[in-house]
């Protein structure tokens, strides 16, 4: 996997860092005694890019994520991303929703939450805030629409999922802001980023989380 940044020298001058190849887990050496990684991991973030993500979505196909064309070689395995759900709440109608206390998102967002539904509309996650912030999460047509506001108007972000999520089987969302401009959102092993343009990186929010509203 390739990538590259910018870097400045002692000297104030800008030059080019190239990374030309990133080894997850293991790089062989011939005669190295060194043991590599045993275990399981869950996601490598690099330059705002979930390249476990990548790895997982260009297994059958080399496609492109959101610009990055790696060259991706995997000898690990892929397990699945469910994880066991402990005491699910129901909500039995559209009148019914839980009430949280405000979610502390300022400059970081990690959310994860699991759900099951035949409805194929409905709020799941809502926190209004200062002036025009907020942060919603939707179910609209059967996909999952992930919506915020910074301040410089609201940005919405589509699950890439092929098929409709209101099928009653268990659904997993990941919700999350590597970078201050950066922002992903994951529904099951289908992954979306997208970049907020304006000059806010704030999430400003206040009062209730409501949660099924």
């Amino acid at each position: 996997m390739a990538s590259s940044r910018s870097a400045e020298t002692q000297l104030g001058k800008q030059c080019i860092l190239e990374f030309r190849t990133l080894h997850v887990g293991g790089y062989l050496h011939a005669g190295e005694e060194i043991p590599h990684f045993v275990g399981q991991l869950q996601q490598i973030w690099f330059n705002g890019y979930p390249y476990l993500e990548i790895a997982r979505s260009s297994g059958n196909h080399q496609a492109s994520h959101q610009g990055v064309t790696p060259i991706i070689r995997v000898t690990g395995k892929f397990g699945k991303r469910n994880h066991p759900v402990h005491y699910p709440v129901t909500f039995t109608s559209k009148h019914t929703f839980v009430g949280l206390p405000v979610l502390k998102a300022y400059v970081e967002t990690n959310i994860y939450f699991q759900f099951k539904t035949r409805e194929a509309n409905g709020l799941i996650l809502y926190n209004a805030g200062r002036e025009r912030d907020f942060i919603a999460v939707e179910l609209v047509n059967g996909h999952i629409h992930y919506v915020f506001d910074l301040g410089d108007g609201p940005v919405r972000v589509r699950d890439t999922s092929r098929s409709r999520l209101n099928d009653g089987k268990w659904h997993a969302v990941s919700i999350g802001r590597p970078a201050p401009k950066r922002h992903t959102l994951a529904v099951d092993d289908h992954v979306t980023a997208v970049n907020s343009q304006g000059s806010n990186e704030n999430l400003d929010l206040d009062g209730i989380l409501y949660i099924g509203e």
